[in-house]
This record gives structure tokens, sequence and C-alpha cells, in this order.
């Protein structure tokens, strides 16, 4: 028969066994908690598409070397202005963005030999910018591989179509999450022109005639990141 001392010592070892128990159980829920939360809490790359559909407005310089023209002893100048879309699609490595600039606008040519003339306007090319997280300051930058300045006929009866632009286009931006308002610069030279029709005869050539468009363009754009 056991004492009351013996049973009192085993007393004593049955419940700091237990004791133990349930400590190392505590830190064992502890440990895998404290996993999961940092898991869950991990963030994903910040890479992936790029897309920034943009609202332009345009006021430019516009200059014809139409002395190369046959018949045409002078150069002429105006100016086009007008509205248009756009769209930058591509890629983007944190705040840094890479991909396609692409843009159509309809507008009007106010020329010293075409009088006025409503014109059809698209370039495309590869473009790159840089932007502040969030909100702040963007440097947005073009260079134009092709495109095409299609002005309606003017009062004279000749019908010439701008061809092969090349030339850059740059400028700033000021955002606020997905919301963008810039302003850029832009010089491009068409050194195609088409003939299409001298009154009412159909001519369809081409010759090499230099054309130049500068000036500013102001967009209201919505650059958002996947």
């Amino acid at each position: 028969m056991l004492s009351y001392k013996s049973v009192l010592a085993l007393t004593l070892a049955t419940m700091t066994a237990g004791l133990s128990s349930v400590s190392w159980a505590q830190d064992s829920s502890t440990t895998t908690t404290t996993t999961v939360n940092n898991s869950s809490t991990s963030q994903p790359s910040n890479s992936g598409l790029f897309l920034e559909p943009m609202l332009i407005g345009s006021s430019e310089s516009f200059s014809m070397k139409s002395a190369q023209l046959p018949l045409m002893t002078s150069n002429t100048s105006g100016t086009t202005s007008g509205y248009g879309l756009g769209l930058r699609l591509g890629v983007h490595l944190s705040e840094i963005f890479l991909g396609v600039d692409g843009r159509y606008a309809k507008e009007q040519m106010r020329d010293s030999f075409y009088q006025t003339a409503d014109a059809d306007v698209y370039n495309y090319g590869p473009t790159i910018g840089v932007q502040m997280p969030y909100a702040g300051l963007r440097l947005l930058g073009t260079y134009v591989l092709g495109g095409q300045f299609n002005p309606a006929p003017g009062v004279n009866g000749l019908d010439l179509s701008f061809r092969d632009p090349r030339g850059w286009r740059g400028g700033l931006g000021l955002h606020l999450g997905s919301v963008s308002l810039n302003l850029e610069y832009q010089d491009l030279t068409y050194s195609t022109t088409n003939v299409v029709s001298l009154g009412s005869y159909a001519v369809n050539s081409n010759v090499s005639m230099e054309t130049e468009t500068t000036g500013y363009l102001l967009s209201l754009s919505f650059p958002t990141q996947f």
C-alpha cells in the first residue's frame, strides 16, 4: 500500500508533465500562426501590363516644301489643330513602363496654299516613361516610326497625302492615381508625299517632298497597371 508521501509525489509528477504538454502545444500554435501571417502579408512582384487610354488636343505649326513640286515656285506654311484619341500599351517594372504609343486625330489645316482643309492624322512608335508612385510627376518619351497626315483636297484642287513620319515626342505629366494631365512637344518630318490628284486628273504618284509639323499636345490620360 502506497504511503501518502508516495501519492503526493506521483500527483506532482503528473501535473508537471501536463503543464509541459500544454506549453508545447501553445508554442507550436503560435509558430504556425506566425508562419501563416507572414505568408499572407507577402507582396506579389510589382510588374505586369501597362495600359493608358488618352484624350488629346493639339496645336502645331505646319510647313511644306511645296517648291519641290512641279509648277510650284515657293514653300508654304500654316497651322494645324484638332482633337484625337490615343493609347499607350506595354509592360511596366515598378513605375517604369515601356511599350507602344499609337494616336489618331481629326485636325484642321490652315495653309497659305491649301487654305483650309480637314485632315485625318495617325502615328505610332515605341514609348518609354517613368512616374512617381501613387501621385506626382511623370516623364514621357516616344519616337515616331510611322503614320500618315491626310488632308482633304485644297481649294486649288491639289490632293496630297503626307507619309513616312519620323521624329520624337516628349513631355511631362502630373498624375494622381489613374488620372494624368500631360503636356508634350512633338517634332515630326514626313519624308514622302503622295500626289493623289491635281484637279480632275488622278496622279497617285509619290514624290520626295518634306513636310514638317511641330507643336504642343495636351492630353488627359488614364494610366493603369495590371
